[in-house]
């Protein structure tokens, strides 16, 4: 059931993401800090993303085979917006703040 080789292109995207993420660390730069952190950790989340999303994809409609399906875990609608609004709000709001209040080295 489980059908990890349909989502390949997802697995291979992830592998470039963290090959890309890891080789920024060894970019050289004008001063002496060696490496680009900041891409670094943003391309290692977008490693994680991607794998996610691809074992994710390759496990559908289960959450919890053989036990659990997407479509009995499902909420109400309007429990679902309010928390997708609220989350939504969250990311955006926190997401900037964390990006440009990192210390650079």
């Amino acid at each position: 059931m489980v059908r990890i080789g349909d989502q390949l292109p997802w697995f291979l995207a992830s592998i470039v993401s963290f090959a890309i993420g890891y080789g920024s660390l060894w970019i050289k730069r004008k001063q002496d800090a060696p490496g680009i952190p900041r891409l670094a950790v943003t391309f290692v989340i977008g490693q994680y993303f991607l794998g996610s999303i691809g074992y994710g994809m390759a496990h559908l409609p289960y959450i919890l085979f053989p036990h659990l399906t997407i479509g009995q875990a499902v909420t109400n609608d309007a429990v679902f917006r309010s928390l997708l609004v609220s989350y939504s709000i969250g990311i955006a709001v926190l997401a900037p703040g964390f990006y440009l209040l990192a210390p650079v080295s």
